[in-house]
């Protein structure tokens, strides 16, 4: 199992310098049901690039008591593959995000890995959550519910991948997690240890 906590702030989505991502998984923006999209980037673009962001001096809201910005934690396209390739995604089938924010980390590992047959993000803030819902609806084949947004597709005959996100304490999710049997599993989350808390970005192998 592969753990990693990140922290890298992006206030929109920026395109990967390295000129693009090609999908390993053929035609996965037609299983999506979203026309005009070649890359993984591209579909990114169409979900995410039109998502009103929170202004300036409101976006930070509390969760547990604690203030904290509704875009902790978001990661660049280019960061999500390098964290992927060291983590060893490319052999990985399950990935869980603990910390989901706008999912952005998790969809673009599902769009990039087909591999990963069942991604799963969870996020405890109303207000993330609700970012990553309000995306997620511009995907036709997406369910989505006040807690719960599922993504279920059938690449080829026998093959199934599923992309899901909760909002809940992952803690009040133990017995989805251990179904899950995560080969990754990202943090980007406070953790207390009881007598120590993690809140700086920390790679663990």
């Amino acid at each position: 199992m592969g753990l990693c906590w990140c922290s890298q702030v992006d206030d929109g989505m920026n395109t990967n310098k390295r000129g693009g991502v090609v999908m390993p998984t053929k035609d996965i923006h037609v299983n999506l049901e979203i026309k005009g999209c070649s890359t993984a980037e591209d579909v990114m673009r169409y979900v995410y690039d039109d998502i009103e962001m929170p202004k300036p001096g409101k976006s930070h809201m509390r969760v547990n008591g604690v203030c904290t910005s509704l875009l902790y934690g978001e990661i660049l396209p280019e960061g999500i593959m390098k964290a992927m390739d060291l983590l060893g995604a490319a052999h990985a089938t399950t990935l869980l995000d603990v910390g989901s924010g706008r999912g952005t980390l998790a969809f673009f590992a599902f769009l990039c890995y087909p591999n990963i047959t069942h991604t799963m993000g969870v996020e405890i803030s109303d207000a993330r959550f609700n970012l990553c819902a309000k995306a997620m609806k511009r995907i036709p084949c997406a369910r989505v519910t006040k807690n719960n947004v599922s993504i279920d597709l059938t690449p080829e005959p026998g093959k199934h991948r599923r992309l899901s996100f909760y909002k809940q304490n992952v803690m009040k999710m133990l017995d989805h997690v251990r179904k899950l049997s995560p080969d990754i599993v990202i943090f980007d989350v406070e953790i207390n240890f009881g007598d120590r808390t993690l809140v700086a970005p920390t790679l663990l192998h």
